[in-house]
């Protein structure tokens, strides 16, 4: 299994037992504190929540995968690059996922995040795929 395969699979296991969770409490332990090439590298204690502490200008790579009986991506999977605009802290503790700003403050954004997907016709002719996704304003 690849280093990639490995924290997707911890990742998504930790979603999928905090979903279960996500009635209980929040933790009371304190986080573990980590910039991204220590992720998947770093032992985390049991039921202490992580804190991802992104620079500017740090490259987040996106693994972007589509298969099934009439579509695929090509080429499979497919990678994307996302670029860190400011320093922010992502917190992940079970299913639930928080940013803030300055690694304290986290919580109720000045303005929710959105997802979009759907189709639309260009210019041209013929239609497209659009997939749009805005992160949240945070409070200043």
């Amino acid at each position: 299994m690849s280093f990639r395969s490995s924290v997707f699979a911890r990742l998504s296991l930790a979603w999928v037992l905090g979903a279960g969770l996500s009635g209980c409490a929040g933790s009371a332990a304190s986080p573990v504190v980590l910039r991204p090439a220590e992720f998947g590298r770093t032992p985390v204690p049991p039921g202490h929540p992580v804190v991802i502490a992104f620079k500017a200008g740090d490259r987040i790579p996106v693994i972007f995968d589509v298969t099934g009986e009439i579509i695929e991506i090509t080429p499979r999977p497919s990678e994307l690059w996302l670029t860190a605009k400011r320093d922010f802290f992502l917190r992940v503790e079970g299913a639930k996922l928080q940013t803030s700003l300055d690694g304290v403050h986290y919580g109720h954004p000045r303005e929710p995040g959105s997802f979009r997907f759907g189709i639309s016709s260009k210019p041209s002719g013929g239609f497209e795929v659009q997939v749009s996704i805005r992160t949240p304003v945070h409070a200043q």
